[in-house]
């Protein structure tokens, strides 16, 4: 335990040191800086000429044998052809260090098996990465990157991938909330964005969207909690695994892990694509918008899933659905819901133990499970499902319940609402000689009608009851199925 805290505390006197230091570059901190590097990095980075640090005006010039770095990673592919990144460190008052790269990108590798080869790369036309890092916590404080006409390529036998971005932009800041904790909030931008998935005889379908926007978000970070797990796995473990930790070093783990778990309380983010469309062959499907939405929140503690999604003006190729049944489709849909009844705290706890890889598999089967889900119940709120049409406009709240164990049960209790339900039919029989199955869907709108209640402002209403075993309740009414 003593040579634990002492090899930790050297790390982080070496690295607060660095980040304290604001005179100009030198020789000697060119090498300080090299050797955290190789410490801090992958295990690549302790080779000979694999980085190189060197003074470069008012900072340093460190570079990197791309190559020699994923070679390994990578195994038993081979690298064909990398970039040397070139970055610029710079070092003024205030402890963060700043960092800036740009230029072109390539990394392209090869598997050759028998006759057979894949192939992977990625190149980047223009790209540019800057940002300011706390080398006490190894964690990045600002990040700004742009890039443009990027390409990524797969190609295993008659398989093939291929994705293309225009440009993208990201743009990331870490907030302090308390000592040691932080928020990361980042957004980030895509435009004319692409890919085509082969799968030869199959025909090869084609994904583009005309712009895709994101945010990602992890709350309350322990941004001191990364720094000593981070320094514990490259100064002291050096990449073993858990199993191989001496009794002492096993110690000195489950004391920053009990510590600092949980890491974190909130992650998650959202993407919108505009201008969406995928095809195949003649089938086509496009949407002006869709959006997605899933973040996981209070991972401290009780746990919950939230999900949500919105699309806009969905249609289909013509010839791909019976002439007028794209009329079927949404204007717009929309899903709300969560997913709760999670218990983490024990979970956390449970982690910090370092149970051997042996140790888990003499675990009772349900044991995580156990402890997650204390009630043994699974809660989806369904807060609102909308979707809407020129003819039918209809919305569905409420939950479903799933009960865990040896029998597991599930429950469900939702409200139906339908406006306009008489246009509907009306809509459904006027059109029903052109397209048939208009007159099936007319009669089942009818039957429907006759089970729900009238409401206020045109509206019919349906409340369901699904009971396990099958039962099913509509407005008090039992179904005789």
């Amino acid at each position: 335990m003593r040579h634990t805290a002492r090899v930790l505390l050297t790390a982080a006197v070496l690295l607060h040191a660095l980040a304290a230091q604001a005179e100009q570059p030198s020789e000697a901190t060119a090498r300080a800086v090299a050797e955290a590097v190789k410490q801090y990095g992958p295990v690549e980075f302790s080779r000979p000429g694999v980085v190189r640090v060197s003074p470069d005006g008012d900072g340093y010039r460190l570079s990197v044998d791309l190559a020699r770095t994923v070679a390994a990673a990578i195994a038993p592919w081979t690298v064909k052809e990398a970039s040397r990144p070139v970055v610029k460190l710079g070092n003024p008052a205030g402890g963060l260090w700043t960092f800036d790269t740009s230029g072109p990108f390539t990394l392209a590798a090869e598997l050759v098996a028998g006759t057979r080869s894949s192939t992977a790369s990625l190149v980047i036309a223009s790209a540019a990465v800057k940002g300011m890092f706390d080398p006490a916590t190894l964690f990045p404080r600002e990040v700004e990157a742009r890039a443009s006409d990027a390409t990524l390529g797969l190609r295993a036998a008659q398989n093939s991938v291929r994705i293309g971005i225009g440009n993208f932009d990201l743009r990331s800041a870490t907030t302090d909330r308390s000592a040691g904790l932080g928020d990361v909030d980042a957004k980030f931008s895509m435009q004319d964005a692409s890919a085509i998935l082969g799968a030869f005889p199959q025909p090869e379908v084609k994904l583009a969207a005309d712009r895709i926007d994101g945010t990602y978000r992890i709350g309350r970070l322990d941004l001191a909690g990364v720094g000593a797990i981070t320094r514990f796995w490259k100064t002291i473990a050096r990449g073993k695994d858990v199993s191989a930790l001496s009794t002492t070093e096993r110690d000195g783990l489950r004391a920053i892990l009990d510590k600092h778990l949980p890491a974190l309380d909130e992650v998650g983010g959202s993407v919108t694509a505009r201008g969406l469309s995928i095809s195949a062959a003649d089938a086509r499907f496009s949407a002006d918008r869709l959006e997605y939405l899933s973040r996981w929140e209070g991972l401290s503690g009780k746990a919950a899933l939230v999900v949500g999604m919105r699309v806009a003006n969905v249609s289909v190729a013509e010839g791909v659905w019976p002439k007028g049944l794209e009329a079927v489709l949404p204007e717009e849909a929309a899903l709300d819901a969560k997913v709760s009844g999670f218990d983490l705290s024990k979970t956390w706890k449970d982690l910090a133990l370092l149970r051997t890889e042996q140790e888990y598999a003499q675990l009772p089967r349900d044991h995580f499970s156990g402890m997650m889900l204390p009630d043994g119940r699974v809660l989806l709120d369904i807060e609102e499902a909308v979707a809407r049409s020129a003819f039918y406009n209809v919305s569905l709240k409420g939950h479903v319940q799933l009960l865990t164990g040896a029998t597991e049960k599930v429950s469900a209790r939702f409200s139906v609402t339908a406006r306009n339900l008489d246009a509907t039919v009306k809509y459904l029989q006027d059109n029903a000689g052109t397209i048939p199955v208009y007159a099936r869907f007319a009669t089942m709108a009818l039957m429907m009608k006759g089970l729900g209640k009238p409401g206020a402002d045109s509206t019919t209403q349906w409340d369901v009851v699904y009971e396990d075993g099958g039962q099913i309740t509509v407005n008090g009414q039992r179904l005789p199925f």
